[in-house]
């Protein structure tokens, strides 16, 4: 049984960079909408 590959498949500037940032915005977003959400006074 041959191992498996240490090389990442996905590897490159936008992986490393873009992907992590665009997945950071989403959270962080999503987050804010819904702490305005449940943050309202009634």
């Amino acid at each position: 049984m041959q191992p498996l590959p240490a090389d990442p498949p996905l590897h490159g500037f936008f992986w490393s960079m873009v992907v992590p940032v665009l997945l950071f915005a989403v959270a962080a977003s999503a987050t804010w909408l819904l702490y305005r959400r449940f943050s309202r006074r009634r």
